[in-house]
């Protein structure tokens, strides 16, 4: 298991194990991490196939624990909390990219905790060789695209999705 902290939160790499705990609930994967579990575990865009990709990513290469999932923790006030999930779509391309993503439970947002998320996944992609961090947001999701601007990510495009329709595109060199 990785971990990475700074700015009160402390980041937690997905395994098989934290990944099958959190099949069965929420507490059960806060149990494993010794921290409370939010009401509204789970975040927006963290499902079953979510849990199933990075299950196979793992699978298919140990040595990509670190370049998927995350587990945010952070304090909430009350003590440490399961707060969300960020993470990587894979290792950098040959091009030295990634593409980072993140989401937060409702009722701890607007506290920083995804910028700071955000800020420890692109310093530790620096630090292992990544060149460019990507993300996509809706448009509508200001707040997220606040964390990056907050990241110093600039928009670079508009991309029409099949499935989610209008994305915006940002970018961060490093």
């Amino acid at each position: 298991m990785h971990e990475l902290a700074a700015d009160g939160i402390r980041l937690v790499s997905a395994s098989p194990q934290l990944l099958d705990a959190e099949d069965i609930s929420g507490d059960r994967l806060a149990g494993l991490l010794g921290v409370l579990a939010p009401p509204s575990w789970p975040p927006m865009f963290n499902d079953a196939e979510t849990r199933r990709w990075v299950r196979n990513a793992l699978h298919d290469d140990p040595d990509t624990e670190g370049w998927n999932s995350w587990y945010i923790v952070a304090d909430a006030g009350e003590g440490l909390m399961l707060a969300g999930i960020c993470g990587y779509k894979g290792a950098p391309d040959p091009h030295g990219q990634v593409e980072v993503g993140y989401s937060v439970v409702p009722e701890l947002q607007r506290r920083g905790l995804a910028s700071a998320a955000v800020a420890l996944l692109c310093d530790s992609a620096l630090s292992r060789g990544a060149k460019t961090v990507v993300a996509d947001t809706l448009p509508e999701l200001v707040p997220s695209q606040r964390v990056l601007a907050k990241n110093g990510f600039l928009k670079i495009a508009t991309i029409e999705n099949v499935e989610d329709g209008v994305i915006w595109r940002y970018r961060r060199q490093l």
